[in-house]
């Protein structure tokens, strides 16, 4: 809880001075590699939306990936492009600039959702859940988003959860009227 804390500080100060994934990273890691306990470290990833042109950005430090559900229903999925924050002090990582569509969806994710087990021992896994987000392109975004809570609780079948789940689910829309300017439509659990 401690290093959440410092994290989030260190992500608004960085914030101050960069827009850029990647340099937002490296300002938070020189920084959380000072002052955290030897040997902690954590995996993060940013995304920088840009709704007027829906493109992205993102940096990521060995983060589950976001997946990407295209209007067309094809599956893609972020890359990592840098060491786990507070492995080393001068790390650097690369910005990847996407360009989506409207309709694209962009579902960001920590690793409790695909590591979600049955009571048999059985992993959700990213196969199940990629597969759980193209069966529900068609439901809205706070749809899709309780859809793939309420599955990975049946699939749990009453089992306890081992990790924390967390997931945001963005969708680039078309321009609000009397805008030029695209309001994604974000849901999450």
């Amino acid at each position: 809880a401690m290093s959440a804390a410092v994290l989030k500080t260190l992500l608004i100060q960085a914030c101050e001075h960069s827009s850029c994934p990647a340099e937002i990273m490296e300002f938070i890691n020189r920084r959380f590699t000072v002052i955290s306990p030897v040997g902690e470290f954590v995996s993060m990833q940013l995304i920088s939306i840009h709704p007027e042109t829906h493109a992205i950005e993102y940096a990521s430090a060995g983060h589950e990936p976001a997946c990407i559900l295209s209007s067309t229903g094809e599956i893609s999925e972020s890359e990592t492009t840098g060491l786990l924050v507070g492995i080393e002090q001068e790390t650097s990582w690369n910005t990847i600039c996407l360009q989506l569509n409207q309709g694209d969806r962009l579902l960001m994710l920590t690793d409790g959702v695909s590591e979600t087990h049955s009571p048999a021992g059985e992993m959700f896994g990213r196969k199940r859940l990629t597969a759980l987000l193209q069966e529900c392109q068609h439901l809205s975004v706070s749809e899709t988003a309780e859809q793939i809570r309420s599955t990975l609780s049946r699939f749990r079948a009453g089992g306890a959860q081992q990790d924390d789940i967390t997931l945001l689910l963005v969708e680039m829309t078309a321009p609000c009227s009397g805008s030029n300017t695209p309001a994604p439509e974000v849901g999450h659990r």
